[in-house]
C-alpha cells in the first residue's frame, strides 16, 4: 500500500514557497498594523527559524531578517507537522543559489526524524513516519547531496533497513541518483554487503549498469570495499563489452587499475582473458597493466614479508593437499552413500512382479544391482555428488584456517602472486604480435618501464621479460644504467643472480662504463645504499658489514682493469666506498662500543661472583682435610662443573669485549674482524649466564634436599624465566650476526658451462 501511494503521487515535489507568500504575504497597501508584541514575536521567530540554513554572515542575516520582517501581513504560524508540500522549498531567498540553501528550516525539521532514523538503522521509527507520509519514501531528505532515505540508510550500512525498504520501493524507486550520480547499488558495493547487492540486482538488473557523474560503475566502488566476494559477484553480472574495437567499454582500464592495486590480480586475469586488448590498454594517466604491476613489489614473491613458517607452507605443493582433502572428501561421500542407499538396496533385493499370477516372484541377483548404477538413485545423480563433495570440502579447508590461518594466508597470497606472473605472461604475448620499434616505444615512454621492477626488486618481471625479450638488457633501464648497474645500486641481489645466470662474459661487460658515462657497476656499488635497503639490517655495525660485503662481491664480477679506475671527480670506487661510507662508520663504531662496554659489565660480574663461589661450597669443608661435605653428591658435581664453565666463559667474553674496545676500527675491520669479535663475546656470555643459573640451581638443591626432595623442579622452572627473557633479547641478533658473516655468500656462483 505504502508503494502504491508513494507511485502514485511521484513522491514529493519540490514546495513552492510562492503559493504561502500569496496567502502570507502582499503588497504593502494591503497589510494590516500589527502591534508592537506581534512584531516582537515575529522577530524572534525569524531568527530561531532561520538559523538553520542562512550563512554565518551577522549583516547579511539582519538584512534577510528585517527584509521579510517589513513584508509580513500576519503574525507566523507554528511549524505544521503536515509534509511541506507547498512551503518546503525558499524560492524568494535573496541568498539562496540553488542546492541546499533553498531548504527552509520546516523542511528540515520534517525530514530529520527519517533521516536520523536511517542513519541509526531504526526501522520502527521509520516505518511509522512512512506510514504518516508515504511520498517520503521517494522524497528528497538530505539538502546537501539530494540523497533519498535508502541512500542514507546505505551511506550508514545500515544493510537490515536498506532490506526492510526495499520490500516497500519499485524498481524505478532504487534507480533514483543523488547529486552526485550514485545509486544506492553505489554506496552497497562500497560497504561490501553482498546480500544486499544481490537484493537489489534482483528487483533492479540495470542498476549494475548505471555510472555516476564520474563516470564510475558500482564494480569500481566494491573494488574499494576490499570485499572480494563483492567485486567477483559485480564481475561477473556487469556487461562491460563494447561492439567496437578495443571490444571494451573506456573505464575498463580504470577498473583493471584499481583491481591490480588492490591485488585482486584473479579478477583482473579473469577480464585479461576475457578481453586480450585490455593488456596493452592505458588509463587516464596514459599508464598500462605492466606499469601498474611494476609499482606493486609486494604483489610477487620476491617482494613478500613471509615468515618462516608462511615459507615453509609457500613451498608446499598444493596439489598434494588438495589431492589428500578430494581422497577424504570421496571417502566420506562413498560411506553416506551407502547408508543412503541401504533401504533401496532391501527394497531392489527382492522385487515383486505380476504377470500372470498374482504370487509369482521374481529373486534380483545382488551381482546386477551392485553392477547396474540404476539401483543406486543417491550415486545416479552426479549434481547430488558432486555437492555434497564440494560440502566437505569447504568445511575441511574452513577447519583448517581456523586451525592454521597460515595456510589460507599462504594459499591466498599464492594465488595472488601467481596471477601477476600471468598477467605479466598475457602482456609479453600481446606485444610478440607487434614490430620492434614498437615494442621499444612500449618499454621506453614515457620513461623505461624496466626501472621499477628492478629497483623494487621484482623478479619475477625481470625475468619474464628477459625471456620473450632478451635483447631488452642491453638497454638502460635509469639514465645511464642498464639492468646490472641499477641493480648493484639499489642492491638488489636477485636481480644481479638473475643476469648472472645468463653468461659470466655478458656480466662483465655490463659493469663496465660506457665511454661517454662515469657510472661503472664498482663506483656504484661503493655508494650507501638506499634507506630501504640499508634499515633491512639492524645495527650501524652489521650495516656497515653488509654494504662491505656487497662491494667485495661486485668486485669479483667486474673486470680487472676497471677496479682502479679513477671515474667519479678522479676517485676511484674504494675512494667512494670510503666517503660515502664515513659517517656509518663512525656510528658503526659507537654501536660497537657501547655494546662492548654493556656486555663486559655483565660479564664482569659473573666472573666476579662464580670465583667466589668456588671458595665458599655448599655445605662447607672437612675440617680435617679440607674436602667438601657434599662432594659425593650428584648436585654438587653439576655445581663444580658449571662454576667453572661459567667462569671461564665469562672470563673468555671479557677478553673479546675488550678487544672491541681496543680496535682500530678501520673500514676492513668491520668486514670480519669485529664481528667474530662480537659474535665469540656474546656467545661466552650466553654460556656464562647459563652456567651461573644452573650453579645456583644446584646450589639450593644442595641445601634444600633434605626437606623437600623434589625443589630442584620448581627452582629450575623459576631460573629459567631469565634466561629466557635473556635469549628472547639477544638471539635474534646473534643468529642474524651468524649468518651475514658465516652464511652463504651474497651471489650466487657462475653457471657451470660443459
Amino acid at each position: 500500500m505504502l508503494q502504491q501511494q508513494a507511485e502514485s503521487t511521484g513522491g514529493v515535489q519540490p514546495p513552492n514557497h510562492g503559493k504561502n507568500m500569496s496567502s502570507n504575504l502582499g503588497e504593502t497597501s494591503h497589510q494590516p498594523q500589527l502591534s508592537e508584541a506581534q512584531i516582537a514575536v515575529a522577530d524572534f521567530y525569524l531568527i530561531s527559524h532561520l538559523s538553520h540554513f542562512l550563512l554565518p554572515d551577522s549583516s547579511r542575516f539582519f538584512y534577510f531578517a528585517s527584509h521579510l520582517k517589513s513584508s509580513i501581513t500576519t503574525p507566523f504560524p507554528p511549524p505544521s507537522p503536515a509534509p511541506p508540500e507547498a512551503s518546503g522549498w525558499d524560492s524568494d531567498n535573496p541568498l539562496a543559489g540553488g542546492g541546499e540553501r533553498r531548504w527552509t528550516g520546516e523542511r528540515l525539521n520534517y525530514y530529520r526524524p527519517l533521516y536520523l532514523a536511517a542513519q541509526r538503522g531504526d526501522w520502527k521509527n521509520a516505518k511509522s513516519f512512512i506510514e504518516h507520509d508515504p511520498n517520503a519514501l521517494t522524497a528528497t531528505i538530505s539538502p546537501s547531496n539530494s540523497q533519498t532515505v535508502v541512500h542514507v540508510a546505505a551511506l550508514c550500512c545500515q544493510w537490515g533497513f536498506v532490506l526492510k525498504l526495499l520490500e516497500f520501493l519499485s524498481p524505478e524507486s532504487i534507480a533514483v541518483q543523488d547529486s552526485t550520480g550514485c545509486t544506492v547499488l553505489h554506496y552497497v558495493a562500497q560497504g561490501g554487503s553482498l546480500m544486499t547487492a544481490k537484493s537489489l540486482v534482483q528487483k533492479n538488473s540495470f542498476l549494475s549498469q548505471m555510472v555516476n557523474n564520474q563516470q564510475e560503475l558500482p564494480l569500481l566502488h566494491s573494488i574499494w570495499s576490499e570485499s572480494k566476494e563483492m567485486v567477483w559477484y559485480l564481475s561477473l553480472i556487469t556487461r562491460v563489452d563494447s561492439p567496437t574495437f578495443p571490444f571494451f567499454i573506456p573505464t575498463l582500464p580504470r577498473i583493471l587499475r584499481h583491481l591490480v592495486k588492490s591485488g585482486f590480480h584473479d579478477i583482473a586475469l579473469y577480464f585479461v582473458q576475457r578481453y586480450p586488448n585490455l593488456a596493452l590498454a592505458e588509463d587516464e594517466y596514459k599508464h598500462s597493466l605492466l606499469r601498474w604491476l611494476a609499482y606493486e613489489p609486494a604483489h610477487f614473491v620476491s617482494g613478500s614479508n613471509l615468515g618462516f613458517i608462511e615459507r615453509w607452507i609457500y613451498k608446499c605443493k598444493y596439489h598434494v593437499l588438495e589431492q589428500l582433502i578430494n581422497q577424504i572428501c570421496i571417502c566420506l561421500l562413498f560411506y553416506i552413500a551407502k547408508v543412503f542407499n541401504a533401504f533401496f538396496l532391501l527394497v531392489q533385493v527382492v522385487r515383486v512382479e505380476i504377470k500372470n499370477a498374482p504370487t509369482q516372484l521374481e529373486v534380483i541377483n545382488m551381482r546386477d544391482i551392485l553392477e547396474n548404477t540404476q539401483h543406486f538413485p543417491a550415486l545416479q545423480s552426479r549434481s547430488f555428488a558432486t555437492r555434497v563433495l564440494r560440502l566437505f570440502k569447504t568445511l575441511l579447508w574452513k577447519a583448517s584456517a581456523q586451525l592454521a590461518p597460515s595456510i589460507k594466508m599462504v594459499r591466498d597470497a599464492k594465488l595472488k602472486y601467481e596471477c601477476a606472473v600471468e598477467l605479466v605472461n598475457h602482456v609479453c604475448m600481446k606485444l610478440h604480435s607487434m614490430r620492434y620499434h614498437q615494442i621499444m616505444y612500449f618499454f621506453q615512454n614515457p620513461e623505461p618501464i624496466l626501472g621499477n621492477p628492478v629497483t623494487g626488486g621484482i623478479e619475477e618481471i625481470v625475468r619474464t621479460l628477459l625471456q620473450h625479450f632478451p635483447y631488452l638488457i642491453d638497454y638502460d633501464v635509469l639514465p645511464e644504467r642498464n639492468i646490472l648497474k641499477v641493480a648493484i645500486e639499489c642492491r638488489q641481489e636477485k636481480i644481479v643472480n638473475m643476469v648472472k645466470e645468463i653468461s659470466p662474459i655478458t656480466t662483465k661487460n655490463l659493469c663496465s662504463p660506457l665511454p661517454d658515462s662515469g657510472n661503472s657497476a664498482l663506483h656504484l656499488g661503493g655508494k650507501l645504499a638506499p634507506p630501504f635497503k640499508l634499515f633491512s639490517v639492524s645495527g650501524a655495525a652489521l650495516q656497515m658489514q653488509r654494504e662491505l660485503q656487497w662491494f667485495k662481491e661486485v668486485e669479483k664480477i667486474t673486470l680487472p682493469a676497471d677496479r682502479d679506475r679513477k671515474i667519479f671527480d678522479n676517485e676511484t670506487a674504494k675512494d667512494v666506498f670510503r666517503k660515502e661510507h664515513k659517517e656509518l662508520a663512525e656510528q658503526g663504531e659507537k654501536w660497537m662500543k657501547d655494546t662492548a662496554n654493556s656486555c663486559m659489565l655483565v660479564s664482569t660480574l659473573i666472573a666476579t661472583v662464580l670465583f667466589a663461589a668456588v671458595f665458599t661450597v655448599p655445605g662447607g669443608n672437612n675440617n680435617d682435610k679440607g674436602i667438601p661435605i657434599f662432594l659425593r653428591m650428584n648436585a654438587f658435581t653439576i655445581f663444580i662443573i658449571s662454576d667453572a664453565l661459567g667462569l671461564f666463559s665469562s672470563l673468555t667474553s671479557l677478553l673479546m669485549f675488550l678487544a672491541i674496545l681496543t680496535a682500530r676500527y678501520g673500514v676492513e675491520d668491520f668486514l670480519e674482524s669485529l664481528p667474530k669479535k662480537l659474535i665469540i663475546g656474546l656467545g661466552s656470555l650466553f654460556v656464562a649466564i647459563a652456567a651461573m643459573i644452573i650453579a645456583f640451581v644446584a646450589t639450593l638443591t644442595i641445601v634444600l634436599s633434605e626437606r623437600w626432595h623434589l625443589v630442584f623442579v620448581p627452582i629450575t622452572l623459576v631460573a629459567s624465566f631469565p634466561v629466557a627473557i635473556f635469549v628472547m633479547l639477544q638471539l635474534p641478533l646473534f643468529v642474524q650476526m651468524v649468518q651475514t658473516t658465516y652464511g652463504a655468500s651474497i651471489f650466487c656462483p657462475w653457471p657451470s658451462r660443459v
